[in-house]
């Protein structure tokens, strides 16, 4: 399979809601990448010629944890260890980022491109925005990022040399997100994101759309 072909929409709006644990102002940072994860969703709507609701909107950007209960409880405690430490090394240290970044751009691709294709194949049609969501995690969950992670750990090393002048963009993006407004574009983001269009395997899509597709019982 080639690249998936919103690509170049999915490729900065995932990247800056990867950097969003970088903006300077605590707490802020998951309402910014909740409100870019919106936007995405319905500038992939609108290229699809749909009109989503507001409530199907906040569903698929924002389709939620899909590890069971023990598989939750398995991560948990680690996390927990580690969450002072990232908190303090986010805001004051900057450092865990380019992992940080990579991960969180990673998986808000890979579920913007689930959203892709449910809106091209018309799944919406068939099953709630709920059901299609919670595939969409979960599909994402089992096969994983890593191909897409791959290349956001480059695009997150290339602003790895401008984290300060980054984040204080960041914390006007914060602003704009803050009065409803659509996030400006930022060349340097822009530059970094092309990185994405670099996606070895390809392969790795064609696996997720059909487990995409599974979850939901339907055909490709």
């Amino acid at each position: 399979m080639s690249l998936p072909s919103a690509t170049p929409i999915l490729a900065p709006f995932s990247l800056l809601v990867g950097l969003t644990p970088l903006i300077p102002v605590p707490f802020v940072d998951g309402y910014v990448a909740r409100k870019v994860r919106q936007r995405l969703v319905r500038e992939l709507a609108e290229r699809r010629g749909k009109t989503l609701d507001a409530a199907t909107v906040e569903l698929l950007a924002d389709p939620g944890d899909p590890a069971t209960f023990g598989e939750a409880v398995r991560g948990a405690g680690m996390k927990l260890l580690w969450l002072p430490v990232k908190f303090i090394a986010r805001k004051v240290l900057i450092v865990f980022t380019i992992a940080d970044v990579a991960n969180g751009s990673a998986a808000a691709f890979v579920e913007g491109h689930l959203v892709d294709v449910a809106l091209a194949r018309n799944y919406l049609g068939s099953r709630d925005a709920k059901t299609v969501a919670a595939a969409i995690a979960r599909a994402r969950f089992e096969e994983g990022t890593h191909p897409v992670a791959l290349a956001a750990k480059k695009a997150a090393r290339d602003l790895r040399r401008n984290w300060p002048s980054l984040r204080g963009r960041l914390a006007k993006l914060a602003a704009q997100v803050g009065r409803g407004e659509a996030p400006t574009e930022d060349p340097e983001v822009g530059a970094a994101a092309s990185h994405f269009e670099a996606i070895d395997d390809r392969d790795y899509f064609t696996k997720l759309e059909a487990k995409f597709a599974k979850l939901l019982n339907l055909d490709v």
